[in-house]
């Protein structure tokens, strides 16, 4: 993915999309692990030079850089199956985006608000508003930072991982708090699923038009939805089910092929 950013051939002209060498058009389908998100801002600020002048062509270069790996895989979008899909980057990098989205195709999605991180309100649940994308790994955000502030209620919250029409895995947590602090790698991995919760979560996948999604959804009396990630981590997963959401991954990949 990160080519264009080591100084290795991506070209995109009329008619083909060659990535070091290979032409991404006569691919059957593309996986696109980490949903991609053109940020205006530098992503490598670690490697900025101290020096302004340089440090502007510096910038100036790698928003080139990122901006031709967008424009790949949004050239290979247009005729080949890409998973997830160019918008998913978006939702990736802003879960409250999807969030809205959600609620704007009448999901039942938990209320949340975007707000400073305020560590006396101990009751409510307070994430990272910036999600998961090629270039970001979500953290809890330090106090009087922007934060995505949900109240969702007591009790045991699932994770169910979508991928194309099916549900290829669910983990649970004893509460909200619980996956928010440790997420799939620490909840109990299970293969029976809730005909409620699955209902709600390929809807709502189907409504942001994503093939690979984990909702994370509040349980009784109803599901609602606490949080969509369009970029799931798809090793932390196949380590917590010994391998089978990979498993649907790669049948989903040779359905689409097909």
């Amino acid at each position: 993915m990160d080519a264009p950013l080591s100084g290795r051939p991506v070209t995109v002209r009329p008619g083909r999309v060659t990535w070091e060498g290979f032409d991404l058009l006569t691919a059957a389908a593309v996986l696109v692990e980490k949903p991609i998100f053109p940020w205006p801002q530098p992503v490598r600020f670690e490697s900025l030079p101290a020096d302004p002048d340089a440090r502007r062509g510096h910038v100036a270069a790698e928003r080139e850089a990122r901006s031709l790996i967008v424009s790949a895989i949004r050239t290979v979008a247009e005729v080949r199956p890409v998973l997830n899909p160019p918008g998913a980057g978006l939702f990736a990098a802003a879960p409250g985006t999807a969030l809205d989205h959600a609620s704007r195709a009448k999901m039942p999605v938990v209320p949340w608000r975007l707000e400073p991180a305020d560590p006396a309100n101990a009751g409510a649940l307070v994430l990272d508003p910036v999600g998961s994308d090629r270039w970001h790994r979500p953290a809890a955000p330090p106090a009087g930072d922007p934060a995505l502030v949900l109240d969702p209620p007591e009790g045991p919250v699932r994770t169910l991982l979508v991928i194309g029409p099916r549900i290829a895995g669910a983990v649970h947590h004893e509460s909200a708090r619980a996956w928010s602090s440790h997420g799939v790698s620490e909840g109990r991995a299970t293969g029976t699923f809730d005909p409620a919760a699955v209902e709600v979560a390929l809807e709502t996948a189907w409504a942001l038009e994503l093939e690979l999604a984990a909702i994370t959804l509040t349980g009784e009396p109803e599901p609602r939805i606490l949080h969509i990630d369009a970029a799931p981590d798809l090793t932390a997963w196949g380590r917590a089910t010994e391998g089978r959401t990979l498993d649907a991954l790669a049948d989903r990949l040779v359905t689409v092929s097909r």
